[in-house]
């Protein structure tokens, strides 16, 4: 839905003067959009007893883009737990959610639920020691960004 789209873009920080994010009139979805749409298999996840949301961290999260998000309409997805690592005093769940738009894959931190002797899991992916990784950067936030970002559904408390 554009709405949701828009709300989106306004909630991680575009301004009204990136009229592409935020009019309906020539809208350009985000691509990171896509990992909030993939969020429901999170959520699914908790909801079917595999963790307590209530005491889970989101880790970590990476996105592969296949194509541009349409403007509206449906996007069927798919989403499945890839694995569950024990990191000594805690676990951690990674989920995957594909759809032909992009590839999101979300790793959850779940305190107190290791120590049972599973696979560590892997590490970090490497830096590529030429470049030191493809880009960082930082950007100031607004006081109320993390309470407008609310408004798009992720009501969890961090």
């Amino acid at each position: 839905e554009e709405r949701n789209a828009i709300l989106y873009a306004l909630a991680v920080g575009a301004s009204s003067e990136e009229t592409d994010l935020v009019y309906e009139r020539d809208l350009r979805v985000l691509p990171t959009y896509a990992c909030a749409l993939g969020l429901w298999a999170v959520e699914a996840a908790g909801g079917l007893g595999a963790y307590d949301r209530k005491f889970s961290l989101h880790a970590s999260q990476s996105l592969v883009v296949h194509q541009s998000l349409p403007q509206s309409g449906a996007i069927e997805t798919t989403g499945r737990i890839t694995g569950v690592w024990d990191k000594g005093k805690a676990a951690l769940l990674d989920i995957a959610v594909e759809s032909k738009y992009f590839t999101a894959s979300y790793g959850i931190f779940l305190p107190g639920l290791g120590g049972w002797g599973g696979e560590r899991g892997g590490g970090s992916a490497p830096v590529d020691e030429k470049t030191g990784g493809s880009w960082s950067g930082s950007y100031a936030t607004s006081p109320n960004q993390a309470a407008l970002y609310r408004l798009t559904g992720d009501l969890h408390p961090i």
